[in-house]
């Protein structure tokens, strides 16, 4: 019986088995400790490569969760990674490809790219013009390699109508409002006059 360690901490045991009258000689044991060690190892790399897997598929529907476009872009606007929101509206491979190609169908970065910061773009859609704003932060993965950027593409186009609906109602509010005084100080001296005619 030799024991299987992870760490220091007894995980299990290999037993070798032989006839009573042929026991392991010293070499053949110091051998079969070393098949353990090596099992153990075996079985410790099996486990890592289980729970990386396991973080993997974590990170990804955690990823894909995100309703709003995510891209994760090199210094050369290059796509490394990007969610469901992108992929799934787009036919083929987009790893590699430019962001601004595969999200507005351009030739060149979007004028007000500020990779790294929080920017607003306004891209022609559908016979209307379509707002974003984009949260780019870097991201260092590699000390050795230039920072990357994550950006998160928030389509605001209904906020902002919904807010231009509201200043509209507001300034007729107020239009109401100044009318019924206008109509009121008007109205008072009228009344006066018809009262003393």
């Amino acid at each position: 019986r030799v024991p299987l360690f992870r760490e220091h901490e007894k995980i299990g045991s290999i037993f070798f088995m032989r006839p009573p009258d042929r026991p392991f000689v010293r070499d053949e044991v110091d051998f079969l400790n070393r098949v353990a060690e090596a099992v153990s190892l075996a079985l410790v790399r099996i486990q890592k490569l289980e729970e990386s897997a396991e973080l993997k598929n974590q990170w990804e529907a955690t990823f894909n969760a995100v309703s709003d476009p995510v891209a994760i872009i090199d210094s050369n606007y290059d796509i490394i990674q990007a969610n469901s929101a992108i992929t799934d509206h787009h036919p083929g491979p987009i790893m590699g490809k430019k962001c601004y190609e595969v999200l507005y169908k351009k030739s060149a970065p979007c004028a007000n790219c500020e990779r790294g910061h929080r920017f607003r773009l306004e891209e022609p859609k559908n016979h209307h013009v379509a707002s974003y704003e984009v949260f780019s932060q870097s991201l260092a993965l590699d000390p050795q390699k230039p920072a990357v950027f994550v950006n998160i593409y928030h389509d605001i186009t209904q906020r902002l109508l919904l807010e231009k609906q509201l200043l509209e109602t507001a300034k007729l509010a107020e239009l109401g409002t100044i009318g019924s005084s206008i109509a009121h100080e008007l109205n008072n001296p009228l009344g006066g006059i018809l009262s003393f005619v």
